[in-house]
């Protein structure tokens, strides 16, 4: 993400805030049942209930109120964003949970966590949402000690928004595969996208 492309993203999620408020709209989702699924699928990636997690592009910081009331509560959560007015409602909403104003690729993070996830981070086209996406599936990996989970929208649809960007499973899983031997990609659920899974041990292995 360029400087310009950040401060227009903080630009539209501020507009949206405006517009929507605190919402899953804001964050750019239909309604809260299809957050709510999203974040099913990314709490998958591994039990992380007492583990430490990191939600990269956190927003409002849901994923954390999900994860409690599924009784999954992480020894510690962080969440970063690139949207400070998502950020002050997340910091009211949980208040003593750490929030950073961050961009984990061109402000790396030293310390690492167990899980490392991200939830339409990628989704909005940017100059080069490839390389965009590969450098962030790079940097949560090397945050990540046991695994990662992220979701991207599928070019396996049928319509299309010209200010989205859609990729192609196949060829990001194979990017993955450079990065892990340990990849999954789930493209089950009933959503015009995908998550992909990558693990430092092999599935069966202590996670």
């Amino acid at each position: 993400m360029t400087p310009q492309e950040r401060t227009e993203t903080v630009k539209r999620y501020a507009d949206r805030q405006a517009r929507w408020g605190a919402t899953a709209q804001t964050l750019g989702w239909r309604d809260a049942a299809q957050q709510a699924l999203r974040f099913a699928v990314l709490a998958e990636v591994g039990d992380l209930s007492g583990r430490s997690v990191l939600d990269v592009g956190c927003g409002f910081g849901d994923f954390y109120g999900y994860l409690l009331a599924q009784g999954r509560r992480p020894s510690l959560y962080v969440g970063v964003d690139v949207a400070p007015s998502l950020l002050q409602v997340a910091r009211e909403r949980h208040p003593g949970i750490r929030f950073e104003e961050r961009d984990i690729v061109t402000q790396p993070m030293a310390e690492q966590f167990d899980y490392v996830v991200e939830s339409g981070v990628l989704n909005h086209r940017l100059q080069d949402n490839e390389q965009a996406a590969r450098a962030m599936l790079e940097a949560m990996y090397r945050l990540s000690r046991r695994g990662m989970a992220a979701n991207l929208m599928s070019f396996q649809v049928d319509y299309t928004e010209p200010h989205l960007y859609y990729y192609d499973p196949e060829a990001t899983m194979r990017y993955c595969r450079t990065l892990s031997r340990f990849v999954t990609l789930r493209h089950d659920y009933p959503l015009y996208e995908f998550t992909i899974y990558l693990y430092r041990q092999p599935l069966g292995g202590a996670q």
